[in-house]
């Protein structure tokens, strides 16, 4: 388009190793832990924002950090959760 950008775009294929944590039952089981226990947080102060006065309705920090936490959760969980490497490439 006649820009001046020096970008090369490259594809880093993701090897059998990523998908190791999809088989750590434990480490799956912890973080299926947090993220429950992110989710109730995140209903729970969304619930107390919901009922609380009109005129705070635009100041929820419990809410954003609760959001927070259930992205972080929810990141945390996404690798026992989601292949990275669906079949060998050849």
């Amino acid at each position: 388009m006649g820009g001046d950008l020096k970008f090369t775009y490259s594809y880093v294929y993701p090897t059998r190793a990523a998908n190791a944590a999809m088989f750590d039952a434990a480490g799956r089981a912890a973080a299926e832990d947090v993220f429950v226990k992110a989710v109730a947080a995140f209903d729970a102060a969304t619930r107390a924002w919901v009922a609380g006065p009109a005129e705070t309705a635009h100041d929820a920090p419990p809410r954003a950090a609760a959001t927070a936490a259930l992205d972080a959760a929810a990141a945390a969980l996404d690798p026992y959760m989601r292949a990275r490497f669906p079949e060998e490439r050849v």
